[in-house]
């Protein structure tokens, strides 16, 4: 990539308005209300999707406020792995109705820093408010009937009692921007006022919202790196340490006092 100069295409992330809004949205709808927790503690930790719903209830310290990242839960699409078989051998067979209705494999994958060590982060209030509010929930419908690698506690899984994946998490989004938005394009119609609609977004944007936030508050930039899990402090500057725009145009009203002769 970096010899054919590749470049991706840049997330940009919420501001603090669009988070708000959307947050807002959550609490307030019967129908997406289920999925507030989860996403309140993506953007209040920074995490990856794998880790989020890979969390355990062991890696929770509500006593230290710290959640201790260890892992990342990920999956393989079994047709997937059929088919690549088939190819190589030349062997095809039908799949029992069984191996149909089971998409794809789970598997906890265990991480660490470079130390040795698992990563920490600081769990902010309203962050343990919504692990506590899922876990109270998940215990009302039965609780976690997972096993993934030995692991069963799971703090976020769905009315199943089974984790979830990327794409349910990024899917939801999808279905959550949209639905505010028609609601939002009537009433705004209704109040006579300019809609403010939600772009599309993904998890990773979440992740990178929360590091953003972290910059615009001046927050020693080694201390991001260790609580977002860059294993170089180029990431974090490089991809990470944006501004946006409203936050720029405000402390633009500030350098008249820091820049004088």
């Amino acid at each position: 990539k970096r010899e054919c100069k590749w470049k991706g295409q840049k997330r940009e992330p919420l501001t603090e308005r669009e988070q708000q809004i959307f947050f807002k949205y959550l609490e307030s709808s019967e129908v997406y209300r289920h999925w507030y927790n989860i996403f309140a503690v993506m953007a209040g930790t920074g995490m990856r999707e794998g880790e989020i719903t890979g969390l355990l209830r062991e890696s929770v310290d509500f006593d230290k406020n710290i959640i201790i990242v260890k892992g990342a839960l990920k999956y393989y699409k079994i047709a997937g792995i059929i088919l690549i078989i088939a190819i190589v051998t030349g062997i095809f067979w039908m799949n029992s109705k069984k191996d149909k209705e089971e998409k794809y494999k789970l598997y906890f994958e265990e991480t660490k820093t470079p130390a040795g060590d698992y990563r920490i982060i600081p769990m902010f209030d309203f962050v343990k408010n919504a692990i506590r509010d899922e876990l109270d929930i998940q215990e009302l419908l039965g609780g976690c009937k997972a096993n993934v690698d030995g692991h069963k506690d799971f703090v976020f899984t769905s009315r199943n009692g089974m984790p979830y994946t990327d794409q349910n998490l990024n899917l939801a989004i999808k279905r959550i921007c949209a639905a505010y938005n028609r609601e939002e394009e009537q009433t705004a119609r209704l109040e006579g006022r300019e809609p403010e609609p939600l772009n599309k977004f993904t998890c990773h944007v979440l992740r990178h919202s929360f590091c953003t936030r972290l910059c615009e508050n001046d927050v020693n930039m080694k201390l991001v790196q260790k609580i977002m899990g860059h294993s170089k402090i180029q990431t974090t500057m490089n991809y990470y340490a944006d501004i946006t725009r409203d936050k720029e145009l405000e402390l633009f009203k500030v350098l008249p006092e820091v820049i004088k002769i």
